[in-house]
């Protein structure tokens, strides 16, 4: 049998422990949000090379991505387990700057899920997609200082 000391530290420390534990619940759904987004930049990275490479990531740089029918199913697939990942990140406990962040990934999320219901993935070139979306940094990194860049390629 334990002493009413006793008893009343327990109750102490099981109270400490709830407090530590909620402080820690909302500490983790942030965390839980930022490791949504690190997941999803990483699945970016490794889908589009392309753009992880226009983003200083070179570790997917030996290949292209698949624009297969079959790689645009798997990703929208994807990107609909993602939105189920995000909103199992309790919104509610998130300070504003962060529930901002949950509701702009939240509709970048929807806009390229609602998008593949219209086929948007057959629509190579529109006034804001295609390669002359990419013209203006075409010739980055190719300078015009004499003995390099873009001197040396016109010698050549």
């Amino acid at each position: 049998m334990s002493s009413p000391v006793t008893t009343a530290r327990c109750l102490v420390a099981a109270a400490a422990v709830c407090l530590a534990a909620g402080a820690a619940f909302a500490e983790t759904e942030v965390e839980r949000l930022h490791e949504v987004f690190r997941l999803y930049t990483a699945w970016q990275y490794e889908e589009f090379p392309s753009m992880a490479m226009a983003r200083g990531d070179y570790t997917h740089a030996d290949r292209i991505a698949d624009v297969g029918l079959d790689a645009v199913a798997r990703r929208h697939d994807e990107r609909r387990a993602f939105l189920i990942r995000l909103r199992s990140v309790d919104r509610g406990e998130l300070a504003v700057p962060e529930r901002l962040n949950w509701d702009l990934f939240e509709l970048k999320l929807l806009d390229a899920i609602d998008g593949h219901e219209y086929r948007m993935f057959l629509v190579p070139i529109s006034a804001r997609w295609g390669v002359h979306a990419q013209v203006h940094v075409l010739g980055g990194g190719a300078g015009f200082e004499p003995g390099g860049g873009m001197g040396q390629q016109v010698s050549q």
